[in-house]
């Protein structure tokens, strides 16, 4: 059985991320931004011409996870930008060039006939979110029929979504081997690690930076940072630890700066369940490596208390640790807006359940909506709130800003099991393999939401797999 703790982390190969990186950083919204996406492009169909078609489908994922999104770079101008990068580069309409590649790669996989493994959590995971997929549309069609309040837009925002996620899922699945998911696995690391240097050149040194929320220069951070805080729980799996201290330190320099309030939920799941694998677990290892291990857990808890105590009064990590905790006032007015907008919508929907049982199992389907309700909407402003100004103008809200908001809205009761079994089945996995935490980020808390951190997402799990895969067939999820 393959095991933590073998992992060689390549310099060359973390080098080589921080530098598409801070390329796709420095460049954002600018035409530039084609020097880096075209090469990548070419290099894809360059490796589909030489009919290696699960290399190519490695190097597209990763040109996907290492591009910059428009969420990112949503503070760094008043009016839209265009995004030139790999996963951003724009055809027809909602049409990316990369979900084309997609596309070609999943058709020219057909051809190997290979038998994907079912005994694979990852093969579970792509039938639960295919039904979701089925359900989803089939259901939003029928809606969108008999219900002039039902969006198309919404139909095609998270249709394209979920299609997205599954092509690129079951590509996976139909190149599915050894060899490939040890490719993905050994290069996390570098990945990871090439995020935090990406981020932290462009700002401590190039002095690139961001706003948001009313407040100026914040770190313009790569997406894949959002999945970084997994560096903590790679600790174990490395052989030069100093290779993710580094990036670790700074990643939670960094957060104390420009932490979102997911990022804030993320790192800190990520560290609580590296303190519980470090006193809560019998070990093996060396006692004097485990005395190391639980000085680092120490380190760790009393890095985290400072740098909270420290963290300036007007850093976003402020601001959304005071919305957190504003949550908790007795005093609903006294919660502030950002917390209010998902208690309310989400109660809305849970009122929208009471009034029509017959949404309860599976949901309204994509283009589905909800409707105030409880009027817990009147006198906030929801366009700041994230809704859309037509969804304002008329009452019927599309989109929900939260997994458990937005996949009970779309797939109802069935839905949420679908993603909260998942969730547990990979949280359980991640003692034995550190890239199965990637769950939480994704499922858990941005599923429906961002096709680029869905995929970052799906890198991830897949590479869980490396774990168990010397021992197919042996265990099942």
């Amino acid at each position: 059985m393959t095991t933590q703790g073998t992992i060689e982390i390549s310099t060359s190969k973390t080098i080589f991320y921080s530098l598409i990186l801070l390329g796709n950083l420095v460049t954002i919204g600018s035409p530039l931004n084609l020097v880096i996406s075209i090469p990548e492009f070419a290099y894809v169909f360059y490796l589909i011409y030489k009919n290696r078609i699960d290399i190519a489908l490695f190097y597209h994922i990763v040109f996907v996870i290492t591009s910059v999104s428009a969420t990112s770079a949503m503070g760094l101008s008043d009016s839209p930008m265009t995004i030139y990068s790999y996963s951003r580069l724009r055809l027809v309409g909602p049409v990316g060039a990369s979900y084309v590649v997609a596309i070609i790669i999943l058709f020219l996989s057909f051809s190997k006939k290979a038998r994907p493994p079912r005994y694979s959590l990852f093969y579970k995971l792509f039938y639960g979110l295919l039904i979701l997929a089925l359900l989803g549309y089939s259901i939003g069609l029928f809606g969108f029929l008999v219900d002039s309040h039902y969006s198309m837009e919404g139909v095609l925002n998270y249709g394209v979504y979920i299609f997205v996620v599954l092509i690129n899922m079951y590509a996976l699945l139909l190149n599915y081997k050894e060899s490939l998911v040890k490719l993905f696995y050994e290069n996390t690391i570098p990945l990871l690690a090439a995020s935090v240097y990406a981020s932290a050149i462009a700002y401590y040194l190039l002095h690139i930076s961001t706003s948001y929320g009313g407040l100026d220069n914040l770190i313009l951070k790569a997406d894949l940072l959002y999945y970084a805080a997994i560096l903590l729980l790679s600790f174990f799996a490395v052989q030069k630890k100093i290779s993710v201290v580094i990036p670790s330190l700074l990643l939670l320099i960094m957060s104390f700066n420009s932490s979102g309030g997911k990022d804030i939920i993320i790192i800190g799941f990520a560290a609580v369940f590296f303190i519980l694998k470090v006193f809560g677990e019998q070990t093996n290892s060396k006692k004097r490596s485990f005395f190391y291990y639980r000085i680092a857990a120490v380190f760790l808890i009393v890095l985290v208390v400072v740098g909270v105590l420290r963290s300036s009064s007007d850093s976003l990590f402020s601001m959304k640790l005071g919305q957190f905790t504003s949550m908790f006032s007795s005093d609903i007015s006294e919660v502030d807006t950002s917390p209010y907008v998902r208690m309310a919508t989400t109660l809305n929907i849970i009122q929208g359940y009471i009034q029509h049982p017959y949404l309860i199992p599976f949901g309204s389907g994509y283009g589905g909506y909800f409707i105030d309700h409880l009027n817990m909407f009147a006198g906030i402003d929801l366009e700041n709130g994230g809704f859309s100004q037509p969804d304002v103008a008329s009452g019927y809200f599309h989109t929900a800003h939260d997994t458990f908001a937005a996949v009970p809205l779309l797939n109802g009761v069935f839905g949420l099991w679908i993603v909260l079994k998942y969730s547990i089945k990979y949280i359980k996995r991640t003692n034995n393999n550190f890239c199965a935490f990637a769950a939480v980020p994704w499922l858990l808390l941005t599923f429906y939401f961002n096709t680029q951190l869905a995929l970052t997402g799906v890198y991830f799990l897949f590479a869980s797999e490396y774990v168990n895969s010397s021992e197919a067939g042996k265990n099942s999820d």
